[in-house]
């Protein structure tokens, strides 16, 4: 019985061992907005979905973050990194999303991250383990991972 209560405490510790919650998602927003003097401020929303996404809403107003994005990303320095180039978004109206915008964007949450005090070579890890092809809309994310992985 303790052998099987032993492998149980293993296997939900693995399982879900860096799922950040949205409480954490607001620390770090909260982070970046005032080391970073943004304003006008835009909302944090969480959305109840299990893709792994996050985004700016097409005014500029909102940052978006699933629930699938809160499971996948490892630490508060990844996280940091994804508010952050949803932040570049917004503070640049980017009104449609393009290759070149979202190279921007990551440049954005990069500085942004770095400024409030992350570890951006923590942080733009979360690219290189998105694994994502490249769209219309988006580079591939090792192609990302690549122009800002620290050496």
């Amino acid at each position: 019985m303790i052998k099987l209560l032993k492998i149980l405490v293993i296997m939900l510790f693995c399982v879900n061992a860096y799922a950040l919650t949205f409480n954490d998602a607001e620390e770090v927003y909260k982070q970046l907005v005032i080391k970073n003097h943004v304003m006008p401020l835009p909302k944090l929303a969480y959305w109840p979905n299990d893709q792994v996404n996050a985004f700016c809403d097409s005014d500029a107003q909102t940052i978006v973050l699933t629930r699938g994005i809160l499971k996948f990303v490892q630490n508060k320095d990844q996280l940091a990194m994804v508010i952050g180039h949803e932040l570049g978004h917004c503070i640049l109206h980017h009104p449609i999303s393009t290759p070149r915008n979202e190279y921007i964007a990551d440049r954005m949450g990069y500085w942004l991250s770095q400024a409030a005090g992350y570890n951006v070579c923590k942080g733009v890890e979360v690219l290189k383990n998105l694994n994502d092809p490249a769209s219309a809309t988006h580079p591939a994310s090792i192609n990302r991972y690549n122009v800002l992985k620290c050496k």
